[in-house]
């Protein structure tokens, strides 16, 4: 429960983090006696999204999709003697709410990791199900607010 807050806490935040970028953007532009061109504020407000990890450049998502579709890592779980799509020594990192969202939809390639909302309980080891839970939770939760 403690995790759920601090998540809501971190989304809470967000709007205000890219209100700040925007602030100072404005406030940069309007000292230094340079006028907002679109283009400006087009290249502006993606390095704040892709600073906060809500946005990639088309080129690197195709590439990861490229990379992500071309192979699909399983682990043979000595415990039980079964496949899974996640190691058996894997454990949850602590993440605020945008990160465990990017990884629920996107993954971490790098890791070898598929995004997680392809996995199912039976993935994890019995310890790991219940923070998989807590993501799951979180992330439903995430996406009724925006509905």
């Amino acid at each position: 429960f403690e995790q759920h807050m601090k998540t809501r806490q971190a989304l809470n935040h967000l709007p205000d983090l890219l209100l700040d970028g925007f602030a100072k953007l404005l406030d940069e532009k309007c000292v230094s006696q340079q006028s907002v061109t679109r283009e400006n504020l087009s290249s502006t407000i993606r390095v704040l999204l892709e600073e906060a990890g809500l946005w990639q450049a088309q080129q690197r998502i195709q590439q990861e999709a490229a990379q992500s579709s071309s192979t699909s890592i399983v682990y043979h779980w000595q415990s039980d003697g079964r496949f899974h799509r996640m190691p058996q020594d894997f454990a949850f990192p602590q993440l605020d709410a945008l990160s465990v969202w990017c990884i629920w939809w996107l993954g971490h390639p790098a890791a070898g990791y598929p995004p997680f909302r392809a996995l199912q309980p039976s993935d994890f080891t019995k310890t790991n199900r219940k923070m998989f839970s807590e993501w799951t939770v979180l992330v439903r939760h995430i996406v009724a607010g925006v509905e």
